[in-house]
Protein backbone atom coordinates (compact mmCIF):
# COMPACT_ATOMS: atom_id res chain seq x y z
CA UNK A 1 0.00 0.00 0.00
CA UNK A 2 2.57 2.08 0.86
CA UNK A 3 4.45 1.86 -2.72
CA UNK A 4 1.06 1.97 -4.40
CA UNK A 5 0.18 5.38 -3.01
CA UNK A 6 3.66 6.45 -1.73
CA UNK A 7 5.83 9.70 -2.46
CA UNK A 8 7.40 9.19 -6.05
CA UNK A 9 10.43 7.38 -5.55
CA UNK A 10 13.90 8.09 -6.77
CA UNK A 11 16.12 4.52 -6.22
CA UNK A 12 14.63 0.95 -5.53
CA UNK A 13 16.78 -1.44 -3.90
CA UNK A 14 15.60 -5.06 -3.54
CA UNK A 15 17.65 -7.90 -2.27
CA UNK A 16 18.12 -10.87 -0.94
CA UNK A 17 14.38 -12.57 -2.07
CA UNK A 18 13.32 -14.60 -4.88
CA UNK A 19 12.23 -13.03 -8.36
CA UNK A 20 8.51 -13.97 -7.86
CA UNK A 21 8.42 -11.79 -4.85
CA UNK A 22 10.23 -9.07 -6.68
CA UNK A 23 7.93 -8.77 -9.15
CA UNK A 24 5.04 -9.24 -6.37
CA UNK A 25 6.73 -5.83 -5.06
CA UNK A 26 7.29 -4.28 -8.41
CA UNK A 27 3.47 -5.23 -9.18
CA UNK A 28 2.56 -2.63 -6.42
CA UNK A 29 4.13 0.74 -7.84
CA UNK A 30 2.07 2.71 -9.72
CA UNK A 31 3.55 3.33 -13.22
CA UNK A 32 3.84 6.46 -12.61
CA UNK A 33 5.85 6.05 -9.66
CA UNK A 34 8.16 3.58 -10.91
CA UNK A 35 11.92 5.00 -10.08
CA UNK A 36 14.34 5.41 -12.83
CA UNK A 37 17.02 3.87 -11.01
CA UNK A 38 16.76 0.13 -10.15
CA UNK A 39 19.03 -2.17 -8.35
CA UNK A 40 18.56 -5.92 -7.50
CA UNK A 41 21.20 -7.75 -5.85
CA UNK A 42 21.77 -11.45 -4.41
CA UNK A 43 18.25 -12.71 -5.47
CA UNK A 44 17.67 -16.32 -3.87
CA UNK A 45 18.19 -19.30 -6.14
CA UNK A 46 14.55 -19.98 -7.71
CA UNK A 47 13.59 -24.09 -8.36
CA UNK A 48 14.97 -25.58 -11.61
CA UNK A 49 13.16 -25.47 -14.57
CA UNK A 50 11.11 -22.25 -12.84
CA UNK A 51 10.63 -19.09 -15.70
CA UNK A 52 10.06 -16.02 -15.05
CA UNK A 53 7.00 -14.53 -16.89
CA UNK A 54 6.65 -10.69 -16.71
CA UNK A 55 2.99 -9.83 -16.39
CA UNK A 56 1.74 -6.30 -18.70
CA UNK A 57 1.47 -3.94 -15.78
CA UNK A 58 4.86 -4.56 -14.57
CA UNK A 59 5.97 -4.57 -18.33
CA UNK A 60 4.65 -1.22 -18.19
CA UNK A 61 6.33 -0.07 -14.84
CA UNK A 62 9.81 -1.62 -16.41
CA UNK A 63 9.46 1.64 -19.33
CA UNK A 64 10.28 4.59 -16.91
CA UNK A 65 13.52 1.94 -15.71
CA UNK A 66 16.80 4.16 -17.33
CA UNK A 67 19.17 2.83 -14.86
CA UNK A 68 19.63 -0.71 -13.45
CA UNK A 69 22.35 -2.64 -11.41
CA UNK A 70 22.04 -6.38 -10.83
CA UNK A 71 24.52 -8.31 -8.78
CA UNK A 72 24.47 -12.30 -8.65
CA UNK A 73 24.45 -14.83 -10.61
CA UNK A 74 20.87 -15.58 -9.80
CA UNK A 75 19.74 -12.05 -10.68
CA UNK A 76 21.32 -12.67 -14.42
CA UNK A 77 17.96 -14.60 -15.29
CA UNK A 78 15.80 -12.10 -13.39
CA UNK A 79 17.61 -9.34 -15.90
CA UNK A 80 17.52 -11.51 -18.86
CA UNK A 81 13.56 -11.25 -18.12
CA UNK A 82 13.14 -7.95 -17.58
CA UNK A 83 15.65 -5.37 -19.39
CA UNK A 84 13.72 -6.52 -23.03
CA UNK A 85 11.15 -4.46 -21.29
CA UNK A 86 12.99 -1.56 -20.18
CA UNK A 87 12.94 0.97 -23.43
CA UNK A 88 14.30 3.93 -21.62
CA UNK A 89 17.14 2.00 -19.69
CA UNK A 90 20.55 4.06 -20.68
CA UNK A 91 22.84 2.46 -17.97
CA UNK A 92 23.03 -1.13 -17.14
CA UNK A 93 25.63 -2.40 -14.53
CA UNK A 94 26.45 -5.95 -14.14
CA UNK A 95 28.34 -7.05 -10.56
CA UNK A 96 29.33 -10.97 -10.54
CA UNK A 97 30.95 -13.22 -12.34
CA UNK A 98 31.36 -13.31 -16.58
CA UNK A 99 28.57 -16.59 -16.82
CA UNK A 100 26.05 -14.06 -15.22
CA UNK A 101 27.12 -11.07 -17.63
CA UNK A 102 26.97 -12.96 -20.38
CA UNK A 103 23.27 -14.76 -19.33
CA UNK A 104 21.90 -11.36 -18.47
CA UNK A 105 23.02 -9.72 -21.73
CA UNK A 106 22.56 -12.81 -24.50
CA UNK A 107 19.20 -13.94 -22.95
CA UNK A 108 18.05 -10.09 -22.92
CA UNK A 109 17.90 -9.81 -26.54
CA UNK A 110 18.69 -7.15 -28.63
CA UNK A 111 17.91 -3.89 -28.04
CA UNK A 112 20.11 -0.97 -27.52
CA UNK A 113 22.57 0.10 -24.03
CA UNK A 114 24.00 3.68 -24.09
CA UNK A 115 26.30 2.26 -21.51
CA UNK A 116 27.04 -0.92 -20.13
CA UNK A 117 29.36 -1.34 -16.97
CA UNK A 118 30.74 -4.65 -16.01
CA UNK A 119 31.16 -4.77 -11.97
CA UNK A 120 30.51 -1.42 -10.49
CA UNK A 121 33.13 1.19 -8.31
CA UNK A 122 32.10 3.86 -6.16
CA UNK A 123 33.48 5.64 -3.22
CA UNK A 124 32.04 3.04 -0.73
CA UNK A 125 31.85 -0.12 -3.05
CA UNK A 126 33.93 -1.86 -5.42
CA UNK A 127 32.89 -4.51 -7.25
CA UNK A 128 35.18 -6.02 -10.14
CA UNK A 129 34.08 -8.42 -13.04
CA UNK A 130 34.95 -11.95 -12.92
CA UNK A 131 36.61 -14.02 -15.89
CA UNK A 132 35.20 -17.37 -16.41
CA UNK A 133 38.15 -18.81 -17.32
CA UNK A 134 41.50 -16.79 -15.82
CA UNK A 135 43.84 -18.57 -18.45
CA UNK A 136 41.67 -16.51 -21.55
CA UNK A 137 40.40 -13.27 -19.70
CA UNK A 138 37.02 -12.14 -20.60
CA UNK A 139 35.84 -13.32 -24.09
CA UNK A 140 32.14 -12.07 -24.04
CA UNK A 141 33.29 -11.07 -27.74
CA UNK A 142 32.72 -14.59 -28.59
CA UNK A 143 28.73 -13.88 -28.41
CA UNK A 144 28.78 -10.48 -29.77
CA UNK A 145 26.05 -11.35 -32.39
CA UNK A 146 23.54 -12.29 -29.57
CA UNK A 147 24.81 -9.03 -27.73
CA UNK A 148 22.66 -5.82 -27.41
CA UNK A 149 23.70 -3.25 -29.37
CA UNK A 150 26.39 -1.24 -26.75
CA UNK A 151 27.68 2.12 -27.42
CA UNK A 152 30.20 2.73 -24.10
CA UNK A 153 31.59 -0.17 -22.65
CA UNK A 154 33.32 0.56 -18.68
CA UNK A 155 34.62 -2.57 -17.46
CA UNK A 156 36.15 -3.19 -13.63
CA UNK A 157 38.42 -5.67 -14.21
CA UNK A 158 39.03 -8.61 -11.32
CA UNK A 159 43.22 -9.36 -12.60
CA UNK A 160 43.76 -12.75 -11.39
CA UNK A 161 47.52 -13.14 -9.58
CA UNK A 162 50.45 -13.35 -10.96
CA UNK A 163 50.10 -16.94 -9.91
CA UNK A 164 47.64 -17.85 -12.50
CA UNK A 165 48.31 -15.81 -15.51
CA UNK A 166 50.55 -12.97 -16.70
CA UNK A 167 48.50 -9.77 -15.68
CA UNK A 168 49.15 -7.91 -18.91
CA UNK A 169 47.79 -10.43 -21.82
CA UNK A 170 45.23 -11.13 -19.21
CA UNK A 171 43.83 -7.18 -19.60
CA UNK A 172 44.89 -7.43 -23.41
CA UNK A 173 42.89 -10.61 -24.42
CA UNK A 174 40.07 -9.21 -22.42
CA UNK A 175 40.42 -5.85 -24.20
CA UNK A 176 40.56 -7.39 -27.40
CA UNK A 177 37.80 -9.96 -26.83
CA UNK A 178 34.81 -6.54 -25.60
CA UNK A 179 36.41 -5.11 -28.65
CA UNK A 180 35.23 -7.57 -30.85
CA UNK A 181 31.41 -6.06 -30.32
CA UNK A 182 31.84 -3.36 -32.99
CA UNK A 183 28.81 -1.16 -31.73
CA UNK A 184 31.52 -0.52 -28.75
CA UNK A 185 32.46 3.33 -29.16
CA UNK A 186 34.52 3.99 -26.43
CA UNK A 187 35.99 1.56 -24.10
CA UNK A 188 37.13 2.73 -20.11
CA UNK A 189 38.98 -0.65 -18.31
CA UNK A 190 38.96 -0.04 -14.55
CA UNK A 191 42.63 -1.61 -12.69
CA UNK A 192 43.01 -1.70 -9.22
CA UNK A 193 46.66 -0.98 -9.05
CA UNK A 194 49.20 0.72 -11.04
CA UNK A 195 51.92 -2.70 -11.89
CA UNK A 196 48.12 -3.99 -13.47
CA UNK A 197 48.71 -0.90 -16.29
CA UNK A 198 52.40 -1.71 -16.04
CA UNK A 199 51.96 -5.37 -16.94
CA UNK A 200 49.12 -4.42 -19.60
CA UNK A 201 51.58 -2.10 -21.41
CA UNK A 202 54.79 -4.81 -21.39
CA UNK A 203 52.11 -6.81 -23.43
CA UNK A 204 51.49 -3.92 -25.72
CA UNK A 205 55.18 -4.24 -26.37
CA UNK A 206 55.56 -7.71 -27.18
CA UNK A 207 52.12 -7.47 -29.53
CA UNK A 208 52.79 -4.39 -31.41
CA UNK A 209 56.43 -3.84 -32.10
CA UNK A 210 57.00 0.03 -32.15
CA UNK A 211 54.37 0.98 -29.07
CA UNK A 212 55.55 0.90 -25.55
CA UNK A 213 51.63 1.50 -24.09
CA UNK A 214 48.35 1.13 -24.49
CA UNK A 215 46.43 3.86 -26.60
CA UNK A 216 43.54 5.80 -24.25
CA UNK A 217 44.14 7.76 -21.46
CA UNK A 218 44.84 7.34 -17.77
CA UNK A 219 43.59 9.22 -14.94
CA UNK A 220 43.07 7.92 -11.02
CA UNK A 221 39.26 8.26 -9.59
CA UNK A 222 39.78 7.63 -5.85
CA UNK A 223 42.91 5.66 -5.91
CA UNK A 224 41.52 3.35 -9.20
CA UNK A 225 43.33 3.52 -12.61
CA UNK A 226 40.95 4.23 -15.39
CA UNK A 227 42.01 3.84 -18.97
CA UNK A 228 39.50 5.77 -21.32
CA UNK A 229 39.90 4.38 -25.03
CA UNK A 230 38.04 6.63 -27.11
CA UNK A 231 36.92 5.55 -30.84
CA UNK A 232 39.74 6.86 -32.35
CA UNK A 233 42.18 5.18 -29.61
CA UNK A 234 40.30 2.58 -30.50
CA UNK A 235 40.48 2.09 -34.28
CA UNK A 236 44.76 3.48 -33.81
CA UNK A 237 44.38 0.06 -31.84
CA UNK A 238 42.94 -2.00 -34.66
CA UNK A 239 44.83 -0.35 -37.33
CA UNK A 240 48.08 -1.66 -35.79
CA UNK A 241 47.09 -5.19 -36.10
CA UNK A 242 48.11 -5.72 -39.22
CA UNK A 243 51.05 -2.86 -40.07
CA UNK A 244 53.20 -5.91 -40.98
CA UNK A 245 50.99 -7.55 -43.36
CA UNK A 246 50.29 -6.44 -47.20
CA UNK A 247 47.90 -7.55 -50.01
CA UNK A 248 50.19 -8.97 -52.09
CA UNK A 249 51.25 -11.55 -49.30
CA UNK A 250 47.73 -12.63 -48.64
CA UNK A 251 47.38 -13.08 -52.45
CA UNK A 252 50.40 -15.32 -52.10
CA UNK A 253 48.23 -17.21 -50.03
CA UNK A 254 45.12 -17.12 -51.70
CA UNK A 255 45.92 -18.33 -55.12
CA UNK A 256 47.60 -21.69 -54.47
CA UNK A 257 44.83 -22.28 -51.08
CA UNK A 258 41.56 -21.20 -53.17
CA UNK A 259 39.29 -23.81 -55.26
CA UNK A 260 40.07 -23.30 -59.10
CA UNK A 261 37.01 -21.05 -59.79
CA UNK A 262 38.07 -18.98 -56.84
CA UNK A 263 41.60 -18.37 -58.15
CA UNK A 264 39.76 -17.89 -61.73
CA UNK A 265 37.42 -15.36 -59.97
CA UNK A 266 40.52 -13.30 -58.05
CA UNK A 267 42.91 -13.44 -61.39
CA UNK A 268 39.80 -11.86 -63.46
CA UNK A 269 39.49 -8.98 -61.27
CA UNK A 270 42.79 -8.84 -59.66
CA UNK A 271 42.90 -5.19 -58.68
CA UNK A 272 39.41 -5.11 -57.09
CA UNK A 273 40.81 -7.50 -54.97
CA UNK A 274 43.63 -5.67 -54.20
CA UNK A 275 42.20 -2.67 -53.78
CA UNK A 276 39.23 -4.88 -50.99
CA UNK A 277 42.41 -6.72 -49.40
CA UNK A 278 44.76 -2.86 -48.86
CA UNK A 279 41.53 -1.65 -47.67
CA UNK A 280 40.91 -4.62 -45.22
CA UNK A 281 44.31 -4.80 -44.13
CA UNK A 282 44.01 -0.77 -43.12
CA UNK A 283 42.37 -1.76 -39.57
CA UNK A 284 41.08 -5.34 -38.16
CA UNK A 285 37.46 -5.57 -37.51
CA UNK A 286 35.41 -8.54 -36.42
CA UNK A 287 33.50 -8.31 -39.85
CA UNK A 288 36.12 -9.58 -41.79
CA UNK A 289 36.10 -13.07 -43.32
CA UNK A 290 37.45 -15.10 -40.96
CA UNK A 291 40.10 -16.74 -42.79
CA UNK A 292 41.60 -14.10 -44.34
CA UNK A 293 42.07 -12.15 -41.20
CA UNK A 294 43.70 -15.50 -39.88
CA UNK A 295 45.74 -15.04 -42.85
CA UNK A 296 46.61 -11.94 -42.19
CA UNK A 297 46.97 -12.06 -38.66
CA UNK A 298 49.78 -14.73 -39.51
CA UNK A 299 51.17 -12.71 -42.23
CA UNK A 300 51.43 -9.80 -39.52
CA UNK A 301 53.41 -12.29 -36.94
CA UNK A 302 56.02 -13.18 -39.49
CA UNK A 303 56.85 -10.18 -40.30
CA UNK A 304 56.72 -8.70 -36.59
CA UNK A 305 59.41 -11.97 -35.91
CA UNK A 306 61.26 -10.43 -38.91
CA UNK A 307 61.52 -7.11 -37.70
CA UNK A 308 62.24 -7.74 -34.25
CA UNK A 309 64.87 -6.06 -32.08
CA UNK A 310 67.67 -7.72 -30.39
CA UNK A 311 66.83 -8.78 -26.48
CA UNK A 312 62.94 -8.26 -27.27
CA UNK A 313 59.85 -10.65 -27.14
CA UNK A 314 57.45 -11.33 -29.73
CA UNK A 315 53.49 -12.46 -28.86
CA UNK A 316 51.65 -14.05 -30.96
CA UNK A 317 48.00 -12.70 -32.75
CA UNK A 318 45.15 -12.58 -30.16
CA UNK A 319 42.18 -14.82 -31.59
CA UNK A 320 38.81 -15.01 -30.56
CA UNK A 321 36.70 -18.38 -30.40
CA UNK A 322 35.49 -17.61 -34.42
CA UNK A 323 39.01 -17.38 -34.98
CA UNK A 324 41.13 -20.34 -33.46
CA UNK A 325 40.84 -22.75 -35.77
CA UNK A 326 41.50 -20.58 -39.24
CA UNK A 327 44.20 -18.72 -37.29
CA UNK A 328 46.28 -22.30 -36.26
CA UNK A 329 45.32 -23.56 -39.60
CA UNK A 330 47.03 -20.54 -40.83
CA UNK A 331 50.37 -20.63 -38.71
CA UNK A 332 51.03 -24.21 -39.47
CA UNK A 333 50.75 -23.22 -43.24
CA UNK A 334 53.36 -20.48 -42.51
CA UNK A 335 55.29 -22.66 -40.29
CA UNK A 336 54.59 -20.88 -37.22
CA UNK A 337 54.34 -22.15 -33.82
CA UNK A 338 51.64 -19.86 -31.41
CA UNK A 339 54.30 -19.34 -28.64
CA UNK A 340 56.04 -15.73 -27.81
CA UNK A 341 59.31 -15.95 -29.81
CA UNK A 342 62.78 -14.41 -28.44
CA UNK A 343 64.84 -12.52 -30.82
CA UNK A 344 68.52 -12.60 -29.70
CA UNK A 345 71.78 -10.98 -30.91
CA UNK A 346 73.07 -11.82 -34.51
CA UNK A 347 71.51 -13.25 -38.19
CA UNK A 348 69.66 -16.52 -36.10
CA UNK A 349 66.01 -16.42 -36.24
CA UNK A 350 63.74 -15.85 -33.26
CA UNK A 351 63.11 -19.05 -30.89
CA UNK A 352 61.30 -19.99 -28.27
CA UNK A 353 61.84 -20.62 -24.59
CA UNK A 354 64.04 -23.52 -24.55
CA UNK A 355 62.47 -23.66 -20.77
CA UNK A 356 59.68 -24.73 -19.47
CA UNK A 357 60.08 -23.12 -16.01
CA UNK A 358 60.32 -19.83 -17.45
CA UNK A 359 58.42 -17.93 -20.13
CA UNK A 360 60.04 -16.21 -22.86
CA UNK A 361 59.17 -12.56 -20.86
CA UNK A 362 60.96 -13.95 -17.98
CA UNK A 363 63.81 -15.73 -19.75
CA UNK A 364 64.42 -12.16 -21.76
CA UNK A 365 64.07 -10.14 -18.34
CA UNK A 366 67.63 -12.38 -17.33
CA UNK A 367 68.96 -12.21 -20.50
CA UNK A 368 69.14 -8.28 -20.54
CA UNK A 369 70.07 -8.20 -17.27
CA UNK A 370 73.34 -10.10 -17.95
CA UNK A 371 74.23 -7.29 -20.01
CA UNK A 372 76.01 -9.94 -22.39
CA UNK A 373 75.74 -10.15 -26.44
CA UNK A 374 74.10 -13.42 -26.64
CA UNK A 375 73.23 -14.95 -30.06
CA UNK A 376 71.94 -18.40 -29.06
CA UNK A 377 70.62 -20.25 -25.74
CA UNK A 378 70.65 -24.30 -25.35
CA UNK A 379 69.39 -26.13 -22.44
CA UNK A 380 71.72 -29.07 -21.93
CA UNK A 381 70.22 -30.32 -18.58
CA UNK A 382 66.36 -30.89 -17.13
CA UNK A 383 66.12 -32.72 -14.37
CA UNK A 384 62.81 -34.56 -14.84
CA UNK A 385 64.25 -36.19 -18.22
CA UNK A 386 67.91 -36.47 -17.32
CA UNK A 387 67.60 -37.37 -13.55
CA UNK A 388 67.52 -35.13 -10.46
CA UNK A 389 71.20 -36.53 -9.23
CA UNK A 390 73.83 -34.11 -9.07
CA UNK A 391 76.25 -36.01 -11.36
CA UNK A 392 73.51 -36.31 -13.73
CA UNK A 393 73.71 -32.21 -13.72
CA UNK A 394 77.38 -33.05 -13.94
CA UNK A 395 77.45 -35.13 -16.48
CA UNK A 396 74.95 -33.06 -19.03
CA UNK A 397 76.76 -29.58 -18.50
CA UNK A 398 80.00 -30.56 -18.60
CA UNK A 399 82.57 -27.94 -18.73
CA UNK A 400 80.14 -25.31 -20.36
CA UNK A 401 80.65 -21.47 -19.59
CA UNK A 402 77.75 -18.93 -18.91
CA UNK A 403 75.40 -21.01 -17.47
CA UNK A 404 71.53 -20.11 -16.13
CA UNK A 405 70.14 -22.70 -13.57
CA UNK A 406 66.73 -22.40 -13.21
CA UNK A 407 64.63 -24.09 -10.23
CA UNK A 408 61.52 -24.66 -9.66
CA UNK A 409 59.75 -25.33 -6.13
CA UNK A 410 56.39 -24.57 -4.40
CA UNK A 411 55.19 -22.75 -8.07
CA UNK A 412 58.12 -20.43 -7.72
CA UNK A 413 60.86 -20.28 -9.48
CA UNK A 414 64.63 -19.47 -8.27
CA UNK A 415 67.93 -18.95 -10.12
CA UNK A 416 70.91 -17.75 -10.75
CA UNK A 417 73.74 -16.70 -13.61
CA UNK A 418 77.53 -17.20 -13.66
CA UNK A 419 79.49 -16.57 -16.48
CA UNK A 420 81.45 -19.33 -16.43
CA UNK A 421 81.50 -23.43 -15.72
CA UNK A 422 80.60 -25.27 -12.63
CA UNK A 423 83.40 -28.13 -12.28
CA UNK A 424 83.86 -30.11 -9.28
CA UNK A 425 87.49 -30.74 -8.64
CA UNK A 426 89.25 -33.96 -9.86
CA UNK A 427 88.04 -37.46 -7.98
CA UNK A 428 91.89 -37.59 -6.82
CA UNK A 429 92.67 -38.66 -2.63
CA UNK A 430 94.79 -35.51 -2.59
CA UNK A 431 92.00 -33.21 -4.46
CA UNK A 432 90.30 -30.30 -1.66
CA UNK A 433 86.54 -31.57 -1.61
CA UNK A 434 85.24 -28.58 -3.35
CA UNK A 435 85.92 -26.04 -6.00
CA UNK A 436 85.67 -22.64 -4.93
CA UNK A 437 85.69 -19.42 -6.88
CA UNK A 438 84.48 -16.52 -7.57
CA UNK A 439 82.62 -15.16 -11.00
CA UNK A 440 80.48 -12.68 -12.18
CA UNK A 441 76.91 -13.09 -11.78
CA UNK A 442 73.35 -12.85 -10.97
CA UNK A 443 70.51 -14.06 -8.35
CA UNK A 444 66.93 -13.94 -8.85
CA UNK A 445 63.48 -15.42 -7.85
CA UNK A 446 60.03 -15.28 -9.53
CA UNK A 447 56.68 -15.97 -8.38
CA UNK A 448 54.24 -16.98 -10.71
CA UNK A 449 53.88 -15.14 -14.20
CA UNK A 450 55.59 -12.17 -12.99
CA UNK A 451 58.64 -10.81 -14.17
CA UNK A 452 62.02 -11.65 -12.03
CA UNK A 453 63.08 -9.86 -8.84
CA UNK A 454 67.04 -9.29 -8.46
CA UNK A 455 69.11 -8.97 -5.94
CA UNK A 456 71.42 -6.75 -7.71
CA UNK A 457 70.78 -4.15 -10.72
CA UNK A 458 73.40 -5.91 -13.07
CA UNK A 459 75.91 -9.04 -12.70
CA UNK A 460 78.07 -8.48 -8.91
CA UNK A 461 80.82 -10.96 -8.19
CA UNK A 462 79.47 -14.34 -7.23
CA UNK A 463 80.94 -17.23 -4.57
CA UNK A 464 80.76 -20.72 -6.47
CA UNK A 465 81.45 -23.65 -4.64
CA UNK A 466 81.25 -27.24 -6.58
CA UNK A 467 81.46 -30.11 -4.25
CA UNK A 468 83.45 -32.98 -5.53
CA UNK A 469 81.61 -35.87 -7.38
CA UNK A 470 82.39 -38.69 -4.88
CA UNK A 471 81.92 -36.67 -1.79
CA UNK A 472 78.55 -36.36 0.61
CA UNK A 473 78.26 -33.02 1.94
CA UNK A 474 79.02 -33.41 5.66
CA UNK A 475 76.37 -30.51 6.98
CA UNK A 476 79.16 -28.89 8.76
CA UNK A 477 81.59 -27.58 6.24
CA UNK A 478 80.07 -29.50 3.40
CA UNK A 479 76.22 -28.19 3.62
CA UNK A 480 75.13 -28.53 -0.44
CA UNK A 481 77.01 -29.86 -3.21
CA UNK A 482 76.43 -26.87 -5.42
CA UNK A 483 76.54 -23.37 -3.92
CA UNK A 484 76.13 -20.00 -5.63
CA UNK A 485 76.14 -16.64 -3.44
CA UNK A 486 77.16 -12.86 -2.75
CA UNK A 487 78.45 -12.83 0.30
CA UNK A 488 78.54 -9.17 2.21
CA UNK A 489 81.63 -10.37 4.23
CA UNK A 490 84.67 -8.75 3.66
CA UNK A 491 87.55 -11.58 4.38
CA UNK A 492 90.79 -10.50 5.97
CA UNK A 493 94.26 -11.87 4.47
CA UNK A 494 94.98 -15.46 6.02
CA UNK A 495 91.10 -15.77 6.88
CA UNK A 496 90.31 -19.50 5.48
CA UNK A 497 86.35 -19.29 5.90
CA UNK A 498 83.84 -21.34 3.68
CA UNK A 499 81.49 -20.29 1.16
CA UNK A 500 78.86 -22.18 3.53
CA UNK A 501 79.79 -19.74 6.47
CA UNK A 502 80.13 -16.92 4.61
CA UNK A 503 76.46 -17.42 2.89
CA UNK A 504 75.25 -18.00 6.80
CA UNK A 505 76.61 -14.13 7.72
CA UNK A 506 74.11 -11.78 5.74
CA UNK A 507 74.54 -13.24 1.68
CA UNK A 508 72.30 -14.17 -1.02
CA UNK A 509 72.04 -17.23 -2.93
CA UNK A 510 71.16 -20.68 -3.98
CA UNK A 511 72.42 -24.26 -2.06
CA UNK A 512 71.63 -26.98 -4.75
CA UNK A 513 71.41 -30.83 -3.62
CA UNK A 514 71.98 -29.52 -0.01
CA UNK A 515 71.97 -31.66 3.13
CA UNK A 516 68.44 -32.50 4.37
CA UNK A 517 68.50 -33.77 7.77
CA UNK A 518 65.45 -35.99 7.21
CA UNK A 519 66.68 -37.42 3.56
CA UNK A 520 63.42 -36.93 2.25
CA UNK A 521 64.38 -35.43 -1.34
CA UNK A 522 67.04 -38.16 -1.14
CA UNK A 523 64.57 -40.64 -0.45
CA UNK A 524 62.38 -39.20 -3.24
CA UNK A 525 65.36 -38.66 -6.01
CA UNK A 526 65.18 -34.89 -6.47
CA UNK A 527 67.35 -31.99 -5.70
CA UNK A 528 66.66 -30.54 -1.84
CA UNK A 529 67.04 -26.44 -2.11
CA UNK A 530 68.14 -23.73 0.18
CA UNK A 531 67.05 -20.00 -0.59
CA UNK A 532 69.17 -17.18 1.43
CA UNK A 533 67.40 -13.97 0.96
CA UNK A 534 68.72 -11.05 1.94
CA UNK A 535 67.05 -7.12 1.49
CA UNK A 536 67.79 -3.91 3.53
CA UNK A 537 66.35 -4.88 6.48
CA UNK A 538 66.29 -9.08 6.92
CA UNK A 539 67.55 -12.25 5.46
CA UNK A 540 65.29 -15.05 5.10
CA UNK A 541 66.47 -18.71 4.40
CA UNK A 542 64.04 -20.93 2.94
CA UNK A 543 63.92 -25.08 2.50
CA UNK A 544 62.12 -26.55 -0.15
CA UNK A 545 62.39 -29.42 -2.82
CA UNK A 546 62.75 -28.86 -6.47
CA UNK A 547 60.30 -30.28 -8.79
CA UNK A 548 62.25 -28.95 -11.89
CA UNK A 549 65.74 -28.03 -12.46
CA UNK A 550 67.23 -26.60 -15.73
CA UNK A 551 70.27 -25.61 -16.34
CA UNK A 552 70.66 -23.27 -20.04
CA UNK A 553 73.93 -22.27 -22.00
CA UNK A 554 74.40 -19.04 -23.48
CA UNK A 555 76.17 -18.64 -26.43
CA UNK A 556 78.45 -15.23 -27.36
CA UNK A 557 79.89 -14.17 -30.46
CA UNK A 558 82.71 -16.06 -31.47
CA UNK A 559 82.42 -18.29 -28.03
CA UNK A 560 83.03 -21.46 -28.27
CA UNK A 561 81.53 -24.38 -25.14
CA UNK A 562 81.32 -28.03 -24.87
CA UNK A 563 79.18 -29.80 -22.92
CA UNK A 564 79.32 -33.53 -21.77
CA UNK A 565 77.39 -36.17 -22.85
Amino acid sequence: MLLRSGAQLENLRVMDMFSSDVLSLLACVCVWRMPERLTVEQLRQEEEGCEISIPLRIRQSLQKVKTLLVKGDAVALFAAATRPHMSAIRDFSICGSEGGARQALVNGGGGTIDQLHLGYVSETRREFIKAEDEREGITLGDHKDQMPHIKKLVMKLDVPSAYVVDPGAFILSSIWSVLEIESVSTLTVVLLYRSHLDALNKAIERRFRGRTEIEGNVHSVDGVLHLFMTSEHIAALRMAVFVHSSAANLLEVLLPAGAPHRRLAIIADLAVTVKRLSSMLKQYLPSHDANIAADALAIDFAGRLRAAAPMTVVDPPYAPRRLKAPLMAAMERHGLAMEPMMRLHGDGQCIPSPSVIASASQLMAVLQKTGTQMTGIELLYKATVHGFAYTDMLNRVGDASCLLFLVRADGDIHGFFVDASVLPPPQLPSARASNDYEVAGLNFKIAGFSLPTFQSPSTTPQCVSVLRRDIEPNGVDQIAKLIVGSSVSVLSQGQTQTLATRLSQGATGLRLWAVDPEAAAAAAGQCRVDVIWSSDTSTSLDFMVADEVEVLRFSLPGAVGGAAG
